[in-house]
């Protein structure tokens, strides 16, 4: 979701370019960059959509979240564990949360 909440970001990480997996768990930051999980752990997207890195985990994650009272902490959840990874850009805050 862009922070003015006007676009919402869809990555398609199949390479064969035919579907549109699921993907659940994009966040955004206050740079506007988004985070996915996807091949080999979470992928960060430059708002014109182009992968700018990939945060590795020691296993592949299935969702993600940024939290804590400064929105710096990314939180993944995976099948035998859970990660927090801290930022340095805060994500960007649901409305209506503190």
């Amino acid at each position: 979701m862009s922070r003015d909440e006007k676009f919402i970001y869809l990555v398609d990480l199949s390479g064969d370019k035919k579907a549109l997996r699921r993907y659940e768990g994009i966040k955004v930051d206050q740079k506007a960059e988004a985070y996915s999980t996807g091949p080999g752990g979470v992928w960060m997207m430059a708002p014109d959509g182009q992968h700018v890195g990939t945060l590795l985990a020691s296993e592949l994650p299935a969702n993600l979240g940024l939290g804590d009272s400064d929105c710096k902490t990314l939180s993944l959840t995976a099948r035998t564990g859970l990660y927090r990874i801290r930022m340095k850009i805060p994500g960007i805050m649901p409305p209506g949360c503190n």
